[in-house]
């Protein structure tokens, strides 16, 4: 079993990637999830994954933390997407 700290999920979505909360979840990972109308700030995350519409409209949510670590961000898109 590791010592390493549990690494920090942000979700940002409106409902859209619940089955994703739930995938980690399952695996033991669970997500801190933050709607569009939440307050948003630069924390401490290790992974975030949003939709492409959130990623355009909250960039604040996606910069590199108070620690200056820069979060791998993944967006999860359900069609082509031109953003």
């Amino acid at each position: 079993m590791s010592d390493a700290p549990p690494s920090a999920l942000l979700l940002l979505h409106d409902g859209e990637l619940n089955d994703v909360r739930e995938l980690l979840e399952s695996l033991g990972r669970p997500a801190i999830s933050r709607r569009a109308h939440d307050e948003a700030s630069p924390g401490p995350w290790d992974l975030i994954v949003t939709t492409a519409r959130y990623a355009l409209a909250r960039p604040e949510c996606l910069a590199s933390g108070p620690d200056g670590r820069v979060p791998l961000r993944v967006v999860i898109t359900t069609e082509d997407s031109p953003t």
